[in-house]
């Protein structure tokens, strides 16, 4: 799936983002008691996962949002680092709030502002099926991993229903 698809430009993409923030505030959206719980147990279940194959190192998270994904991560005293990487400086700003501990950076799954085979985990989760391009998110993924390492990517299952209509395959 390509930018052309979905936004005409990268600043198509970055304005879509901008807006989907404004009106949906996910940092208000994680202030309902469900959604905590809900999310809590998908997040402790995606930390789980990663440390059946993975103890320690840092962790990044593609698409951080407001952190709490990042925050579950840190909690579970798992991982050494915490990286939360984001286009939105408003989410950005809640996830800094959220877990002064980690490191949060604003940049574009596209070009992760990191090294080579630098971090054990990489989790993208319910952020795939939003980007302009999502194999450059994946490449970018790839490359930052390091062997051996975890990489877990999550789709809403509305979005998984959106691919399959598109005649798009999901598992790459």
């Amino acid at each position: 799936m390509t930018g052309s698809r979905r936004f005409g430009s990268k600043e198509d993409y970055y304005r879509w983002n901008d807006e989907m923030v404004r009106r949906y505030a996910p940092a208000k959206f994680y202030q309902s008691a469900f959604v905590r719980v809900v999310e809590g147990v998908r997040f402790r279940h995606i930390v789980g996962n990663i440390h059946r194959y993975c103890n320690g190192g840092t962790i990044l998270e593609i698409g951080c949002g407001p952190g709490f994904m990042v925050r579950q991560a840190q909690a579970s005293g798992i991982f050494g680092r915490c990286v939360g990487l984001d286009i939105s400086l408003p989410s950005l700003n809640n996830a800094w709030g959220l877990v002064p501990e980690a490191t949060f950076i604003a940049g574009d799954g596209e070009a992760i502002p990191l090294k080579a085979s630098s971090v054990q985990a990489v989790c993208i989760t319910e952020v795939i099926e939003h980007v302009p391009d999502p194999l450059a998110v994946l490449r970018e993924a790839v490359r930052v991993l390091a062997p051996g390492g975890v990489l877990i990517v999550t789709i809403h299952v509305a979005a998984h229903e959106l691919y399959r209509r598109e005649g798009l395959d999901l598992v790459l």
